[in-house]
């Protein structure tokens, strides 16, 4: 969330990321610990001054933020339009569908193996090699399970609403022989630009 009012109070800078220990950062695990450590120091408006997106040297998100303290209603109210505005959906507003999409920044780890995107049972919907995308239109709403598998098999499970957006990073963790799959659901904004991009 942007802090563009004079009613916030600092409350300090932030930093989360790969420790070399770290075994889950992706972009929502990230997002929530940071959510959860403003709270603990008082915050309730945090600015995102930095994103690190996975690469060969990490494949964790790293950020940096600065947290606030804002107690005026009207200035968090329009903070939370303006967040929502900025992560809604680019379709039709009477559009009887939702779209997800997927897509695997290109990273020298792994790059020579791909695999195939399957949605529920064993629906094969794409596939994402090193570097591409592709965009997924659904019409059956509700909680579908989307996975991959190479040496072992990763799923993400999302509640498919209509007319919305999904933004889904792909990529690989190195394994024994293989290597994983990996993908994370991440919000439409940086979805948005990552997907751009690829």
């Amino acid at each position: 969330v942007d802090q563009n009012t004079p009613d916030a109070d600092f409350v300090g800078d932030i930093k989360l990321g790969d420790t070399g220990f770290t075994t889950k950062c992706d972009f929502k695990t990230i997002m929530s610990k940071l959510e959860s450590k403003a709270r603990s120091y008082g915050a309730n408006i945090v600015k995102l001054t930095e994103i690190k997106k996975p690469n060969f040297g990490s494949t964790c998100y790293r950020i940096k933020a600065k947290m606030y303290r804002n107690l005026n209603k009207s200035s968090l109210d329009r903070l939370l339009a303006e967040s929502e505005k900025r992560n809604r959906s680019t379709l039709a507003p009477d559009a009887d569908y939702a779209v997800i999409h997927f897509y695997r920044p290109k990273n020298f780890a792994g790059s020579a193996i791909g695999y195939k995107i399957r949605m529920d049972d064993d629906t094969i919907i794409g596939r994402v090699r090193n570097g591409e995308k592709f965009s997924y239109t659904i019409t059956d709403f509700g909680s579908h399970t989307f996975w991959g598998k190479t040496e072992t098999r990763s799923e993400l499970i999302l509640d498919i609403e209509k007319g919305q957006e999904y933004f889904v990073r792909c990529g690989l963790k190195i394994g024994g022989l293989v290597g994983r799959p990996d993908f994370y659901q991440v919000d439409n904004l940086l979805g948005r630009e990552e997907f751009a991009k690829n």
